[in-house]
């Protein structure tokens, strides 16, 4: 059996790496986002999106988490590690190709020309991301963060002085284009030289006939969710226009940057550590439930702070030329717990190994959000933007009945780490009008209205006894007590 507190400490290490690497790779996107965002038009940023929409889509095949699937298993073999490099080059060359074959069909669907050529050279990422998808793997394993953190700081900054200085030159989406794949290429570099794994001129496929059954059902999971995020793409651009687009993608962008990629990140710490708890049940839901308290007290914590302050900060950071995306923003933010808490919930299911669950699960919140997409249209641009957001919700709901099923923790208790933390977040929002400040200044409306919401969360949280707080509170003092 695993040691529960050399576990702990290991976790806690990476999750210093994980958290460091996604601050300063936020701090990153950030600065040159912002910078790009004053240089480059909403037109741009939708172009970009409309070319991406089907890399969006088969990144989940360059994988075929095989990733996943190495992190949990409790030993691997040569054989087994210089198979799977192997199989993500065949998969990476081949989604390159088949991107490569779909761009015209790009530029017709749109009616852009210009899309061809773009979706053209966005095609060659995944066959340079397959190089260093394995090394990635391998690093998470052993719960080392800090040579991927190098890897993506350099790739980062690196990538984003480029679409900077190319946006400056008047290089427009070519900008965007260029600096995404180099991002690339950079990180896959980067990532190789830090390794000291080197693959074998070894191809065995029955050595990773397990790995192949645990990682298709999750594929075909996360292909059918892409598929069905990225319909936001395909009927915004087709029925709206590629400026409507880019205002959503601003919108969509920065609440990704506030909640999802933050709580995303969690992910990669969350799949190895409670892989090594596997077997011991009550550990597990211990664990868990923890998680479910600190990830819903920091999400509607977030998700406040994105509503408060969604219009100062989109005219502070992007200027008038995105007033658009304010309501947008509003209304992503206040449905944030949407993209956090399918996390924990997705990750339980893999670390059980319960894929054909996991695939259920997605099928059944797939088809939840298809249904809302028509109701949604009816009633506009925005309406379509409630509705996907409200459907976000009500998936969840099933994912508490998995949970109760595969590690048996009840649905009050799972209920009750989630649901206690609406009622200090909502009663805020109800009153907000009547408490916020308007100085005509965006960066003291930030501080001011920012500050005030997050005291009264907190205060109100402390009030009511949740737990979150004091978790999170003894998380930051035992981080400080290892400084």
């Amino acid at each position: 059996m695993p040691d529960v507190s050399e576990l702990k400490t290991k976790g806690l290490k990476g999750s210093v790496w994980n958290f460091l690497s996604m601050m300063i790779n936020q701090l990153r996107n950030f600065i040159v986002t912002l910078i790009l965002a004053r240089l480059l038009t909403p037109v741009d940023f939708g172009l970009v999106s409309m070319a991406m929409v089907l890399n969006a889509i088969l990144d989940t095949l360059a994988d075929f988490g095989f990733s996943n699937a190495i992190i949990r298993k409790n030993k691997v073999t040569d054989t087994e590690t210089s198979t799977v490099f192997w199989i993500n080059i065949l998969i990476g060359g081949c989604c390159t190709l088949l991107v490569f074959i779909c761009a015209p069909v790009f530029a017709w669907f749109y009616d852009v020309p210009q899309l061809r050529s773009i979706v053209a050279v966005t095609s060659m990422c995944f066959l340079i991301s397959s190089f260093g998808t394995l090394q990635t793997a391998l690093f998470q394993r052993s719960l080392n963060f800090r040579k991927p953190f190098i890897a993506k700081l350099i790739s980062g900054v690196s990538s984003g002085i480029l679409g900077i200085v190319l946006a400056i030159f008047d290089f427009n989406v070519w900008a965007l284009v260029y600096s995404n794949l180099a991002g690339w290429i950079i990180y896959t570099t980067s990532i190789w030289f830090m390794s000291s794994w080197r693959p074998k001129f070894i191809f065995n496929p029955k050595s990773v006939s397990d790995m192949f059954s645990f990682g298709w059902k999750m594929t075909l999971s996360t292909l059918l969710n892409r598929i069905i995020r990225q319909l936001d793409t395909l009927i915004i651009g087709k029925l709206y226009s590629a400026s409507t687009l880019g205002l959503f993608n601003r919108a969509q962008s920065l609440n990704n940057l506030v909640i999802e990629y933050s709580f995303s990140s969690i992910r990669n710490v969350l799949l190895p550590s409670l892989s090594k708890l596997q077997n011991d049940l009550n550990a597990l839901k211990y664990s868990v439930l923890k998680l479910l308290h600190v990830i819903s007290f920091l999400t509607f914590l977030f998700a406040g702070l994105m509503y408060v302050c969604a219009e100062d900060l989109i005219l502070f950071l992007y200027g008038k030329q995105w007033e658009g995306s304010i309501e947008i923003f509003k209304i992503l933010g206040l449905f944030s717990i949407s993209l956090c808490l399918p996390i924990v919930f997705d990750t339980i299911l893999t670390v059980v190994n319960r894929m054909t669950m996991y695939l259920g699960l997605s099928v059944f919140r797939n088809i939840l959000v298809l249904c809302a997409i028509p109701i949604g249209l009816y009633f506009g641009f925005k309406g379509y933007i409630w509705a996907i957001s409200i459907a976000g919700i009500i998936k969840i709901i099933p994912s508490v009945f998995t949970t109760r099923s595969t590690i048996g923790l009840p649905i009050k208790d799972q209920l009750k780490s989630i649901l206690s933390y609406v009622f200090p977040f909502a009663s805020i929002l109800i009153f907000w009008k009547y408490l916020c400040f308007d100085t005509n200044i965006y960066i003291l409306n930030l501080l001011i209205n920012g500050s005030l919401f997050a005291i009264l969360y907190i205060t109100l949280n402390f009030l009511v006894k949740n737990d979150g707080i004091r978790i999170c509170k003894s998380l930051i003092l035992g981080f400080l007590k290892r400084l």
